[in-house]
């Protein structure tokens, strides 16, 4: 399975070699709903932030927080950039007791976004994405592949959605979907999304509302809150991140 895994990144790559300049600084963060367009050739983008998210089980309140969710994404090719994923989790009970988890590490996961179609009349701007989860302990690799599409309405409004499945969620094949609406000025965007994911065990769907704000020139911070919409999901959630790019590393080593 790993010569397989390492062909395929290898053959999505080559097909997107090129060159590309002076992309905007477009992240993931803080919706569910990845950004259809790549980091631009020769560009690093770091994308961090806490997320926690409250619910309910039977006689106990359970707290989820991710005291760091980060991405980074280097633009390798024109359409096509390399992505390594991570962060640190733990976990709040509530009955009668307050206990704690251990803190724990995400397993990273590495994989790569291209763009394969752009925008013509009503067909959208589509991206394909994949990862590979890497075990830190003796499990196996999982890998995950979605569709990223993108509708540009007019200059300040969009529509984005995306299919997702995973085989590393919960241990079975999952199914993930989103829809996200934003509108944005200048360097100020808020966005509406609704997303949720099915497999044999769960159904899981939830709403989202959050904003972006580029305070200086690819440099971001972010804000998002949620309610959960199905029996499994959380009754609230919320995130807080910031996301800077770092354009022209080719150039920087050339004159260093």
């Amino acid at each position: 399975m790993m010569r397989r895994t390492v062909a395929f990144y290898l053959c999505m790559l080559l097909s997107a070699a090129g060159f590309s300049q002076n992309k905007p600084l477009n992240t993931d963060r803080p919706g569910f709903t990845d950004a259809y367009n790549t980091v631009e050739q020769a560009g690093l983008q770091f994308e961090t932030g806490m997320f926690i998210n409250t619910g309910r089980v039977p006689g106990s309140s359970v707290s989820h927080v991710n005291w760091n969710t980060s991405a980074l994404r280097f633009g390798a090719f024109e359409r096509t950039e390399l992505r390594l994923l991570g962060g640190v989790n733990q976990t709040f009970t509530e009955n009668g007791a307050r206990a704690s988890s251990p803190v724990f590490i995400q397993d990273p996961r590495f994989g790569l976004k291209t763009e394969i179609l752009s925008a013509y009349d009503v067909i959208p701007s589509i991206a394909f994405s994949s990862h590979v989860r890497i075990p830190t302990d003796s499990g196996s690799l999982r890998p995950d592949m979605g569709l990223i599409f993108h509708h540009q309405v007019d200059p300040n409004f969009s529509i984005s959605y995306m299919l997702n499945l995973d085989w590393w969620q919960m241990e079975q094949t999952t199914l993930n979907w989103t829809f996200k609406i934003t509108y944005g000025e200048s360097n100020f965007a808020l966005f509406a999304e609704m997303y949720g994911s099915r497999n044999d065990l769960q159904y899981f769907q939830a709403l989202d509302l959050g904003s972006t704000w580029e305070w200086k020139k690819d440099l971001q911070f972010d804000l998002g809150v949620g309610i959960g919409m199905s029996r499994e999901a959380p009754d609230w959630y919320a995130s807080i991140g910031l996301s800077f790019l770092l354009r022209n590393l080719y150039k920087v080593e050339d004159e260093l």
